[in-house]
């Protein structure tokens, strides 16, 4: 009977640690992708605020 909770409890702490390595794969995987969406759109964002914003402009 031991035996079988030495087991469980093995299987119970590597599948731990396993979920945790995946879930720390996922949020840096999360975190890149962010950063490199966040860079396009900012640059999207000030091409297209030049792009509106330019005939507005008046020069003081």
């Amino acid at each position: 009977m031991s035996d079988q909770i030495n087991m469980f409890l093995l299987y119970m702490s590597e599948t731990a640690i396993g979920i945790t390595a995946f879930v720390l794969l996922i949020k840096h995987l999360w975190v890149l992708i962010n950063k490199a969406m966040l860079d396009k759109y900012e640059n999207f964002r000030l091409k297209m605020m030049n792009k509106w914003t330019a005939p507005l402009r008046v020069d003081n």
